[in-house]
């Protein structure tokens, strides 16, 4: 049983508040839930801040059984399976942990769109190709652009940046 672990389903809000109360009031037993750094920009701020989020929110591997940690302030319940609670090899949390330490175990894409203001683009057109520059975007499918004979809206489709 040392090297087994269980899994906890607990309120992902209430995370960092369970594994606080079982560090106070069980200190012995061994809490593992995988994080990645993901980077954000909170409202009004001017850079963008690296924040530690959990790949699983909600859940929790505990190295220990018994029905007392259910009965914390935060309630907690056991993933089960039928009757049984489920149980996790040390394989599997040695791989996550592996994993977690070469940062691998997300990967953020960050998708940067290339239609955006002050890009230049070539339209497609039946009778020709007519360059251009996007002023803004109009909703996720159209686009106003400068032409040289004054501005217009096209759809995205027809368009290919320079």
């Amino acid at each position: 049983m040392a090297d087994q672990w269980s899994l906890l389903r607990i309120n992902p809000q209430s995370q960092s508040r369970y594994v606080g109360f079982v560090g106070e009031y069980y200190p012995d037993i061994e809490i593992y839930y995988p994080q990645y750094q993901r980077t954000t920009r909170p409202n009004k701020c001017r850079y963008p801040v690296k924040e530690l989020r959990p790949v699983f929110p909600g859940y929790l591997f505990v190295r220990a059984g018994g029905n007392y940690l259910t009965r914390l302030p935060v309630r907690a319940y056991w993933v089960k399976f039928g009757e049984d609670v489920e149980i996790v090899s040390q394989r599997v949390i040695d791989r996550l942990r592996d994993l977690e330490m070469a940062g691998r175990l997300v990967e953020e894409i960050i998708h940067v769109n290339p239609y955006r203001s002050g890009v230049r683009v070539r339209i497609h057109l039946p009778v020709g190709d007519i360059l251009a520059v996007i002023v803004k975007l109009q909703g996720g499918t159209r686009a106003l652009v400068d032409l040289p004979v004054g501005k217009c809206t096209v759809p995205i489709h027809c368009l290919e940046v320079v």
